[in-house]
């Protein structure tokens, strides 16, 4: 199964995705904000998933997402942007560098397909890019 890191200011959305992606069989780890993901991946293994809100304090989602991509494991990590509204062009990350983006309130049955077309492609769930 999968490494998934859930990076979201809001509480109540970490434990959700966590327990929920947990009862599937994968490790999640939760961080409340970019610098904590910066932090965690300069440790290893990295995470093979990132679900990342848009809408984060200090470091926005589109800056996370880009600095992620530009590591030379980043392009290895499969990412799912996570918004309240839909987001404007100029908020989102460069084309390529995420795979989906899921709008909040969403239904697990959304996360689940989203982590099975992962697992499909591989079962080690590699990601799309």
């Amino acid at each position: 199964m999968a490494l998934v890191a859930v990076i979201d200011e809001e509480p109540l959305i970490r434990l959700v995705l966590q327990l929920a992606l947990g009862d599937k069989g994968h490790e999640v780890e939760t961080l409340k904000d970019g610098r904590a993901l910066l932090q965690r991946l300069s440790h290893t293994p990295v995470p093979d998933v990132l679900f990342v809100d848009l809408s984060l304090p200090e470091i926005s989602g589109r800056s996370l997402v880009e600095h992620v991509h530009a590591e030379p494991h980043g392009k290895d990590i499969s990412i799912v942007l996570l918004s309240r509204s839909i987001p404007a062009p100029q908020n989102l990350p460069p084309q390529g560098s995420y795979h989906s983006v899921i709008m909040k309130p969403f239904l697990l049955s959304e996360i689940f397909s989203m982590m099975s077309q992962f697992s499909s492609k591989n079962e080690a769930c590699l990601p799309l890019h």
